[in-house]
């Protein structure tokens, strides 16, 4: 009976102690298989943060390469105008879209151009010569029908050459960005109902102004709601900063267009802070909404002597 007990503890003990292992194995293999809430929402948080970084970064380089290729677009239209100069020894080009397709291998007869339209703004701009569904105009100089405001559309000489911009070629706007019209143009519009796309058109003012300092504050601050239908022109002027407010005077409910100080379209963009200007050497550069007033007009006249 003695000899047994010493055989029958160690197998309790041997016992014990498998089930010891067995219960450890449990728990630590319990502990592999999952995550503890903590864990799990920390994961996510992680996820959440880099995705966050992620995306913003991603689409700042598309706009990047969107603004590139823009960029790409109104050089490539200065030197279809330069060609044109070349040819017919003017720089005054009107409906400059049609003038120019000679000289950037574009079908006369094409109602869409993709080179017309900013990649940036593809819901609206589609190259659609005839719907005013295009990005880019020929600078007029300050709208004021005057000769030391004139950009180059229109003047009183028969034809501008490069001796005609005595201001300098590279210190002379040629070509400028403005934002297309509406996907829904021309169509009669409610304006009421799309007030988001205000600044694609022209809004009206009342008043009669004389000066270029009434017509600038006409523009800024008299200005109402847009016209019922759209008011599309092949020209921009440099009256107002980029993405400013462009204006058409209305009188007793009629345009008062082909007057002094009734017109004045803003160059604009939908890139972030600014727009595309092509000067006349053929250049493109990046303007600022925040330049100098004086400097931006400076830029709009080909000989005012600034």
């Amino acid at each position: 009976m003695k000899a047994q007990r010493p055989r029958f503890r160690q197998e309790a003990s041997a016992c014990l102690m498998a089930c010891r292992r067995r219960s450890r194995n449990r728990r630590t293999g319990s502990h592999r298989r999952g995550l503890s809430l903590i864990e799990l929402l920390v994961v996510l948080g992680v996820i959440g943060l880099l995705v966050a970084l992620i995306i913003p970064a991603v689409q700042r380089a598309r706009e990047s390469s969107r603004m590139a290729q823009c960029k790409n677009h109104l050089r490539q239209i200065s030197l279809g105008i330069h060609n044109f100069q070349s040819q017919y020894h003017d720089f005054r080009v009107g409906n400059f879209r049609k003038q120019i397709r000679p000289f950037i291998e574009v079908s006369e007869s094409a109602a869409t151009v993709p080179l017309f339209a900013c990649p940036s703004d593809s819901e609206n701009a589609t190259g659609h010569v005839s719907h005013g569904q295009v990005s880019y105009a020929i600078n007029a100089g300050l709208g004021t029908g005057k000769p030391e405001h004139a950009g180059f559309v229109s003047t009183r000489r028969p034809a501008i050459s490069p001796r005609d911009i005595a201001d300098g070629l590279s210190n002379t706007a040629m070509i400028g960005e403005r934002l297309a019209f509406p996907w829904y143009a021309p169509s009669i519009v409610a304006w009421d109902n799309h007030q988001a796309d205000w600044r694609r058109t022209f809004l009206m003012f009342e008043a009669s102004p004389s000066t270029l300092e009434a017509f600038d504050d006409a523009c800024r601050y008299q200005v109402k709601r847009p016209l019922g239908t759209w008011y599309f022109v092949d020209e921009y002027h440099h009256l107002l900063p980029p993405n400013s407010n462009s204006c058409v005077q209305v009188v007793d409910s009629m345009l008062a267009a082909g007057s002094p100080f009734s017109t004045a379209a803003s160059a604009a963009s939908i890139h972030s802070s600014g727009t595309h200007i092509g000067m006349a050497d053929g250049s493109v550069n990046f303007t600022s909404d925040h330049v100098d007033l004086n400097v931006w007009r400076a830029l709009g006249t080909r000989a005012g002597n600034d």
